[in-house]
C-alpha cells in the first residue's frame, strides 16, 4: 500500500467518524419530529367559523395531535430539553391550551415554553389545576403554574442562572416552589389535602432522593 493510499484511507475514516458524530441521536430525532407536530397546517389554522359542519371533526383531530405531541415532549424530559429550547422563538402557529393563553395566535415557541415549564415543575400524575381555588381561610387564591409561575425574567434566563445543575435539581426547585405556594393557600377541604398537597409532598420526596443519589455518585 502506497503512502498516498494510506492517507486517502485515513482521510476517509476521519470523514466517516465526523458523519457518525454529526448523526442525530434517537432522542433528538424524536424530539424534532414532535416539535414539528406542534405546528398547525393551513387547514388547522382556519377559524372554526370558516369550517363546513363536516370539517369540524378533522379540524379538531389536528388540534388533538398537537396536544398529544406536547404531552409526549413533556414526558421525554431532559433528553428533549436542549432541542425544545431551540424553538422558543418558533413563530409557527400552534394551539391555545390552559397554560398557553395568548391575545394573539399562540405559536410553537409559546407551546415549547409551556413544555419546558411543565418538565421543570414535574407535577405528580393527577395534579389538577385551575387559576384560583379556595384556601384554608375560605378565600379565593391565585394558584401556581396556572395563574402565576416561577420563571421571573423568562424561562431561558432562569435556566441560564442555574447552569450546571442536573435536571433533577431543576425539577426539585420547580416542584418545591409549587408545593410552597399550594401550602401557603392551604386546604379548604379534606379533598384538597388528599388531591393537591399530599401528591406534591410525595413527588418532592422522590426528587429529593433522586438528587441525593446523584450527588453520591
Amino acid at each position: 500500500m502506497t503512502p498516498d493510499m494510506r492517507i486517502a484511507i485515513a482521510l476517509t475514516a476521519l470523514a466517516l467518524i465526523h458523519v457518525a458524530m454529526a448523526e442525530p441521536t434517537p432522542a433528538e430525532t424524536k424530539t424534532r419530529v414532535l416539535i414539528d407536530k406542534l405546528a398547525l397546517d393551513e387547514f388547522g389554522r382556519k377559524h372554526p367559523r370558516a369550517l363546513d359542519p363536516d370539517q369540524y371533526e378533522e379540524w379538531m383531530k389536528g388540534r388533538r395531535a398537537v396536544f398529544a405531541a406536547a404531552d409526549e415532549l413533556i414526558k421525554l424530559g431532559a433528553a428533549s430539553l436542549p432541542f425544545v429550547l431551540e424553538h422558543l422563538n418558533d413563530s409557527r402557529e400552534s394551539v391555545e391550551t390552559k397554560r398557553v393563553i395568548r391575545e394573539s395566535a399562540p405559536t410553537v415557541g409559546n407551546v415549547c415554553e409551556m413544555i419546558l415549564s411543565q418538565q421543570i415543575y414535574s407535577l405528580p400524575d393527577g395534579y389538577s389545576g385551575s387559576l384560583y381555588r379556595n384556601g384554608a381561610d375560605g378565600k379565593l387564591h391565585e394558584r401556581p403554574v396556572f395563574s402565576k409561575d416561577l420563571f421571573t425574567g423568562g424561562i431561558t434566563k432562569w435556566l441560564a442562572d442555574r447552569k450546571g445543575r442536573s435536571f433533577a435539581e431543576l425539577q426539585l426547585e420547580g416542584l418545591s416552589w409549587v408545593l410552597i405556594e399550594e401550602e401557603r393557600i392551604g386546604a379548604y377541604a379534606k379533598e384538597d389535602e388528599k388531591e393537591i398537597l399530599a401528591p406534591l409532598r410525595s413527588k418532592r420526596e422522590q426528587l429529593v432522593k433522586l438528587v441525593e443519589a446523584e450527588r453520591k455518585k
